[in-house]
């Protein structure tokens, strides 16, 4: 008992507290206190004495009767069984407020009040009272006893008539509607019999035609998705492709100056980067386009990915590079892998697109709402509202001039929606392009 009364305890403070605060933990634990309490023999003097004041403690908090009839229940056996010292006086005491709540709660339970009562008054060798309660129990319970004689048999005699009566109109009935009911019963069963068959039939039916378009929308959609994604692809791989065999066979051409060709390896580079980006992007993709389940997460310090991913940018003059966060760590729960890859993304967008002006990235915590919001800020050519959506869509590029394989923002949707959070376009923000990245902290 005493090992599920820490349980309980430890459970309320660590759950049931915060999660809901008008829970009565004080009824239950009373319940295991007056069990203990009904133990005394078993427990050590300091137990007793502790479990006692607890209960006095929550005792003074009660106002039901029937959590007080509880408590004063405790009092009695506690004062009448004390090892150091029986304090019959307040066990009497204890028992008249017993004896009050029991004549409107429960009536029943006053014959074994009074004999407590009778037994009190003989220890303490006051005999007149003790004979005087005893009288009492032994009156109330001939009462009560006789009471519930009358009673069930008053109730036995009505029921009887009730029954009786109730008999006789039921075979009169049974008689004059057999026929009818058989006769009806036959009806209704070819009735229902058509009924189930024809409902049945057109549910399958329609059920049936639903299946089939469903199945060809998705038919359709899944082939149309597949030669998007096919030209997608191939577009995108061609570009940088092209290049590296081109810069290839113009490096092994003699003819053109030597002096020239040493450019072509930077470019070829260049292009098997972006190659090599593009493959990665797409690999990644599909690993996690495939579940829905959020990633595993574990406590990161989102103050060391942010200061990381600043430093690892590639600065360019003529930009301010903001890094605008607390001084303090701010922990949260977070697959740090995933969400670093998503804030270098969202850098290296606002770098590619700025020329001149700042660049920042920040946090804040909302408490309240248990989340923290991470946003990237820059002065660059900005987004049109009309393609807020568009530009998360896979190899989306709103600019064809400008590097890169359409995927980062793709991904980067995808991670956040595999972390538990959202990413989106602040359209407040006119001065060029925010994204923010909301992520719950726990």
């Amino acid at each position: 008992m005493e090992n599920l009364i820490n349980l309980v305890e430890l459970k309320y403070k660590t759950d049931y507290e915060k999660q809901r605060p008008f829970y009565k933990i004080e009824l239950y634990l009373l319940q295991y206190y007056s069990f203990m309490i009904g133990n005394l023999p078993y427990l050590t003097v300091e137990q007793a004495q502790d479990y006692w004041n607890r209960i006095q403690i929550i005792g003074k908090t009660l106002t039901n009767d029937l959590d007080r009839y509880n408590y004063y229940l405790c009092a009695n056996n506690y004062y009448s069984n004390n090892r150091i010292k029986k304090d019959y006086p307040k066990a009497i005491e204890a028992n008249d407020s017993l004896i009050r709540i029991a004549k409107t709660l429960a009536p029943v339970n006053l014959p074994g009040l009074y004999n407590i009562n009778s037994l009190l008054y003989e220890e303490i060798k006051d005999y007149p009272n003790a004979l005087k309660y005893l009288k009492i129990s032994h009156q109330i319970q001939d009462s009560l006893t006789t009471d519930a004689a009358h009673k069930q048999l008053n109730e036995l005699q009505v029921k009887y008539d009730l029954n009786a009566l109730n008999n006789e109109k039921t075979m009169l009935e049974v008689k004059n509607k057999q026929t009818l009911l058989i006769s009806l019963s036959i009806l209704l069963i070819i009735v229902i019999s058509i009924c189930t068959y024809l409902y049945f039939s057109l549910k399958k039916e329609k059920r049936m035609k639903m299946e089939l378009k469903v199945l060809h929308g998705k038919a359709q959609e899944s082939e149309k998705m597949k030669q998007a994604f096919i030209n997608s692809i191939c577009h995108e791989i061609r570009t940088p492709l092209n290049a590296i065999v081109g810069f290839s066979d113009l490096i092994m051409n003699e003819d053109i100056d030597a002096e020239m060709r040493r450019e072509f390896p930077a470019e070829i580079q260049k292009s098997t980067v972006l190659l090599t980006g593009l493959v990665n992007s797409m690999l990644e993709v599909a690993n996690l386009d495939v579940s829905e389940e959020k990633l595993p997460c574990e406590a990161a310090d989102l103050k060391d990915i942010c200061t990381q991913e600043m430093e690892l940018l590639n600065k360019k003059p003529g930009i301010e590079y903001i890094l605008d966060i607390a001084p303090e760590s701010m922990i949260i729960q977070t697959n740090v892998q995933y969400l670093t890859q998503v804030i270098g993304h969202l850098l290296n967008n606002a770098n590619k697109f700025t020329e001149k002006g700042c660049i920042t990235l920040s946090y804040e915590a909302d408490k309240q709402q248990e989340h923290i919001s991470i946003s990237v800020t820059d002065t660059g050519c900005g987004i049109p509202k009309e393609k807020y959506e568009e530009v998360f869509n896979r190899f989306s590029k709103l600019d064809t001039f400008v590097p890169g394989n359409g995927l980062g923002l793709y991904l980067c949707r995808l991670i956040v929606k595999r972390l538990a959070g959202e990413i989106k376009i602040d359209p407040s923000y006119a001065e060029g392009t925010r994204m923010v990245v909301t992520l719950p902290i726990h």
